[in-house]
């Protein structure tokens, strides 16, 4: 320190920096996140299952469908929808009609049965809420991998470079008064996080920070 200068200037200097090293920081732009893929402007489906084990896993990948819809059809880049996405109960109402067929439909047969030309497609491989220790608390987990297949030659559109698809996994937060009693509100939370993650995969979007929205859509 330099101690030429008298004590109170010091402290005024100290003092008038301080704020504007918190200015410089507001002025930074946000971090974003690219989208790891942009849907082609084409009838879109979305297929939630568990690939090994479809039936246990119904009620959940019913769930799951229903929010991941809900999410991603409202995002808009410059003013545009993702894509056209088709109706998330066309593909419930075709796996409830066909029971016995649906389970050895390929994903190119169901994707044209409703019309789409390509499909999002979630093999949720395991998911559900329970109780942490003594039960007083209840946390939900889940992971699933995501592909984005051509309706017309079953190939993957993406990802390239993962056989499996590309890995999403959601939990929630066990202290946010989640009690035995929530059960169900547990895992509606974990299906909507779990389907904001996915969403978020096919648009450029604003890292939140704590206690900030997240702008979505931004490209």
């Amino acid at each position: 320190m330099n101690l030429s200068k008298p004590l109170p200037l010091l402290l005024l200097l100290t003092a008038a920096c301080a704020p504007l090293g918190a200015l410089a920081y507001k002025l930074q732009p946000d971090p974003t996140q690219d989208a790891r893929y942009k849907l082609k402007d084409r009838p879109t489906a979305i297929l939630v299952e568990n690939f090994e084990n479809p039936d246990l896993a119904a009620n959940d990948a019913e769930l799951l469908t229903r929010n991941l819809y809900e999410n991603i059809t409202k995002v808009e880049v410059e003013k545009k929808k993702l894509a056209p996405f088709i109706p998330f109960q066309k593909v419930l109402d075709l796996r409830n009609s066909k029971p016995k067929d649906f389970p050895q439909m390929s994903m190119s047969q169901i994707g044209k049965a409703v019309g789409a030309e390509q499909l999002i497609y979630v093999d949720l491989q395991n998911g559900g809420v329970a109780p942490l220790g003594t039960g007083a608390a209840m946390q939900g987990k889940a992971h699933a991998m995501v592909k984005v297949i051509d309706v017309e030659t079953g190939d993957t559109l993406w990802p390239n470079d993962l056989a499996d698809g590309y890995p999403v996994s959601a939990q929630t937060n066990p202290l946010a008064g989640q009690d035995a009693s929530n059960y169900n509100a547990v895992r509606e939370d974990l299906y909507d996080t779990m389907a904001d993650q996915i969403a978020k995969l096919f648009y450029k979007y604003t890292i939140e920070h704590a206690g900030e929205p997240s702008k979505i859509g931004t490209d």
